[in-house]
């Protein structure tokens, strides 16, 4: 039989995203209060826009929350695409595959802040949608 390489797109499922954004809206909660107690506005008065400062306990549990579920996604990600992989390789013997890349949404990036190092994330994919996209003072477009 001759062998195939079958490609198929990312696996997404309810249970990573669900736990990705309970971490991710409880750390957004907490930050929240934080910029009450600071007297720091919200930037761009957006919700989900919110910082720690570098070195804070605050931004030390953010950073632990989103490695946490990090790790988990990819894990699960690559799990479930090994899964796929014997599924294929079972109903079609010869199969092989090959992770091409692996891309992660939803990951903490480093940014200046007014002057200032943080760490931030946005939920989703809301940077891509006209309207919706919110940028820092000074972020370069």
């Amino acid at each position: 039989m001759a062998c195939a390489t079958i490609p198929w797109p990312s696996s997404p499922t309810a249970a990573r995203a669900a736990s990705g954004f309970n971490l991710a809206n409880g750390q957004f909660r907490s930050l929240r209060e934080k910029f009450e107690t600071w007297s720091i506005p919200l930037p761009g008065n957006d919700r989900e826009l919110v910082y720690a400062p570098l070195g804070t306990k605050e931004a030390d549990a953010y950073l632990d929350d989103m490695a946490l579920g990090a790790n988990f996604a990819t894990v699960n990600h690559m799990l479930i695409n090994s899964l796929v992989l014997e599924a294929f390789q079972e109903v079609l013997p010869g199969t092989n595959g090959t992770l091409v890349y692996f891309i992660s949404h939803n990951i903490a990036r480093r940014e200046i802040v007014e002057q200032q190092p943080r760490v931030g994330s946005s939920q989703g994919s809301d940077a891509g949608i006209p309207g919706r996209a919110s940028r820092l003072e000074g972020d370069a477009v």
